[in-house]
């Protein structure tokens, strides 16, 4: 990757949930569902004696397998608006637009916990803000949680006890032009301490915590930074560091593209 952020690493075989740039949330599941709808619809449409009625029918039908063709059984058609690992090696947290939150096993991708509310994710503390989260991302010990107002929050990653809040213009220096356009943030390493921004307009660019500055001014991201996720630049939701290898990056319409961390690539 240009700028310097590119990452290494021997190349993994893709798994077969992650063939395909933009994949869908379950695959099997979509597939299950769809032959059960044609199933239906064949023994359903030969009673149909109006092709209004049968056009209908089938209408309805595929609206009914797309409504949940984009989502694995722990999320509905909401839109996923901020992710994180908090368990390293163990659940993502997966905030929706309805204010749940959902807890992923990031080995088998299985839902630990289904959406429900804060409090049954032991994230109470996070209610009066659940709304305005934009991007969430662990650092150390703390999970960080950016919002729309350009404040952030810090809680424990142990206790989930909320420890402060504060501005991002004043606690990160060189933020403070981007704070209320950051959309999502990607942990760049297990360590937490390089953090890849992506703002609304289509760019990016890379902070280092450490030195408490940015690496990389905003660039693009195009078919030279982000390969194969340039046409998604300016629908991105949130993002998370799912592996050592794969970073999860969702988009608008309830998808999401696999990246490929070491090799550089989007899973093709």
């Amino acid at each position: 990757m240009r700028n310097g952020i590119r990452g290494h690493g021997s190349y993994a075989r893709i798994p077969a949930r992650k063939r395909g740039g933009c994949d869908d949330w379950s695959f099997d599941l979509q597939a299950r569902l769809y032959l059960k709808a044609i199933h239906i619809e064949m023994r359903v449409v030969s009673f149909c004696r109006s092709s209004f009625a049968r056009i209908r029918l089938q209408a309805a039908l595929l609206l009914a397998v797309f409504a949940v063709s984009l989502a694995p059984a722990a999320a509905t058609a909401q839109s996923v608006t901020a992710a994180y690992a908090g368990d390293w090696n163990l659940g993502a947290y997966l905030f929706r637009n309805d204010g749940k939150v959902a807890k992923y096993n990031i080995t088998s991708q299985a839902p630990m916990k289904l959406p429900g509310s804060l409090a049954n994710a032991n994230l109470s503390e996070l209610g009066p803000y659940i709304q305005q989260i934009r991007s969430a991302f662990p650092l150390g010990s703390e999970n960080y949680y950016f919002l729309k107002t350009g404040q952030y929050l810090v809680l424990d990653a142990s206790s989930r006890s909320l420890k402060r809040k504060g501005s991002i213009a004043l606690d990160w220096p060189g933020l403070g032009p981007y704070a209320k356009n950051i959309v999502a943030a990607l942990a760049w390493d297990t360590t937490g301490s390089d953090i890849i921004f992506f703002l609304q307009d289509g760019t990016f660019f890379k902070y280092s915590h450490n030195h408490k500055r940015i690496v990389t001014p905003p660039v693009p991201i195009d078919q030279w930074n982000w390969p194969g996720l340039q046409n998604h630049a300016r629908k991105i939701t949130a993002a998370v560091r799912w592996n050592d290898q794969w970073a999860m990056i969702f988009v608008k319409g309830n998808k999401f593209v696999w990246f490929d961390i070491n090799n550089h690539q989007a899973a093709a």
